[in-house]
């Protein structure tokens, strides 16, 4: 899967238009292709970024934004036909939680967006009993 670009109404467009909507698959190629230009400022993973006017950099798009621009693309490009390299085209994220027993726990049944990631992570930070005995997260793609 390609990276793409998207307007303020969700039509795929280039980097010389301005999107307000980023789809970032790859990050090398994302990085290759955009160099040293200020449309990379603050990508450093793949998922849907949204640019920021006041701060003028991108920053990863709410989930209800991340869902649009998904479904957007597995609309338009069924996985059966997408080009990518390494397989599927990437759906979300999960958290696997290490305690300090040694048992791993995987915290959702479907994937999510990293917003959602990063409000889990904050949430069970928290001083309790769980929170406690967390020996490490792993945050992996699905």
């Amino acid at each position: 899967m390609a990276n793409m670009y998207f307007n303020k109404k969700f039509e795929v467009c280039t980097v010389e238009d301005s999107p307000e909507y980023l789809y970032v698959d790859d990050v090398v190629d994302f990085l290759r292709e955009c160099g040293d230009d200020w449309i990379s400022d603050e990508v450093y993973n793949s998922g849907v970024y949204q640019w920021d006017n006041h701060n003028e950099v991108w920053s990863l798009a709410n989930s209800e934004i991340d869902q649009k621009i998904r479904a957007i693309i597995r609309q338009d490009f069924p996985r059966q036909e997408l080009p990518r390299q390494g397989g599927d085209i990437f759906i979300g994220w999960n958290i696997l939680i290490t305690l300090n027993t040694g048992e791993t726990i995987k915290t959702n049944s479907e994937p999510i967006s990293m917003n959602e990631v990063q409000e889990a992570i904050n949430i069970l930070l928290k001083p309790s009993f769980f929170g406690k005995r967390i020996k490490k997260f792993e945050i992996v793609a699905e």
